[in-house]
């Protein structure tokens, strides 16, 4: 299969960030030199090629911003390496993401604010078009099986706010630690999952397609990320085995038949059970996925997920009608359907799709 044309992804952020073990992730190797303190390593931009069986992505490591005049480098001098590198991109074969590094502390700083700022002025003067995704790393104390993900992710859920009180825009975001299994606290599986998400951050960020965006909604637990999972036909949006809600905060994932591209959109999980704050926060996400699609092609089709129980709950008739709510408010005109869930039990084996269907 021929390969596209190498996409150039810039790598940035303060200093000792962990850029470049963002890097070693992405690539699998140990390409790119890490240190063990907060001092900067990378003095001059360096690239690393990682391929898939269609694209060559080439990982721009870049030298940390905010590290002070006594530094590896100074302030002006990773500033302006940051500028050369994009403006000698943009003239060649283009700059096609920009990752922003962030050290996942307790809550977004100033510091942090002022490295973004730094980066977007000069991403604004040289390349405006060019999509800036996050990057939260150093969350491996927040990992905690069985829902590793999703423990990291929660960081972002809870500086949301913040984030925003900042006016820190990204396109999207993927909450990772880039240590081994075998470090503490030691998780298996841990490095493949946030391996996946960050290669699958890239590859999304440098594809803008005109998408059909398809929102998946309803109850928590009912079973919409392995709807997903059924669309897509492979193991991409995580899921849980209990009711407990996994997904924090809406992702997508693009499924592309006959030449068309279907944005699935992940949404957390709605219902009475979720009292306060997780409830507050997945109707506001729900909300924020409505009004930002509404700016960027729209909603082309809402689909409400619904438990295949014995009987219509109060609570399923809540859930509805908060998100049709959400739909009368933003996307009127989407159409609306239904997908009863956890019906295994009603199949039969001459023709399970009929009787499912007796639901």
């Amino acid at each position: 299969m021929q390969l596209e044309s190498i996409r150039n992804i810039v790598v940035t952020g303060e200093t000792g960030v962990g850029k470049s073990s963002l890097i070693n992730l992405v690539t699998g190797e140990d390409r790119a030199t890490t240190g063990n303190d907060v001092r900067g390593v990378t003095v001059g931009t360096e690239c690393h090629d990682w391929a898939t069986d269609t694209q060559t992505f080439r990982l721009w490591d870049t030298p940390g911003l905010s590290e002070g005049s006594f530094g590896s480098v100074s302030p002006k001098r990773a500033q302006d390496a940051l500028r050369s590198l994009l403006t000698e991109l943009s003239r060649g074969g283009g700059v096609h993401l920009v990752v922003i590094c962030m050290r996942g502390l307790p809550r977004v700083t100033k510091g942090m604010k002022q490295t973004y700022d730094t980066i977007v002025r000069i991403r604004d003067k040289v390349a405006p078009d060019v999509p800036v995704v996050a990057v939260i790393t150093e969350l491996e104390n927040r990992s905690a099986p069985p829902y590793i993900i999703p423990s990291m992710d929660e960081w972002w859920t809870s500086n949301a706010a913040t984030l925003s009180d900042f006016n820190m825009a990204f396109s999207d975001h993927a909450c990772v630690t880039t240590l081994p299994d075998n470090c503490h606290p030691k998780l298996p599986g841990r490095h493949d999952l946030c391996q996946g998400l960050v290669r699958h951050l890239i590859i999304e960020g440098v594809s803008p397609k005109l998408a059909h965006n398809i929102i998946i909604a309803g109850e928590a637990g009912v079973g919409k990320s392995s709807l997903v999972n059924l669309v897509l036909g492979t193991e991409r949006a995580f899921v849980a085995n209990n009711v407990s809600p996994v997904t924090t905060t809406a992702r997508h994932y693009d499924w592309e038949i006959s030449s068309q591209t279907f944005r699935l959109w992940d949404t957390p999980g709605l219902g009475e059970g979720l009292q306060g704050g997780p409830q507050k926060r997945a109707q506001e996400a729900l909300r924020s996925l409505f009004t930002d699609l509404n700016e960027k092609g729209g909603v082309h089709l809402l689909v409400i997920c619904i438990r295949g129980v014995s009987r219509i709950m109060t609570a399923t008739k809540g859930t509805y009608d908060f998100i049709m709510r959400m739909r009368a408010k933003f996307a009127p005109a989407t159409p609306v359907v239904a997908v009863i869930t956890d019906l295994e039990n009603r199949s039969a084996t001459i023709t399970p799709a009929y009787s499912m269907e007796e639901w």
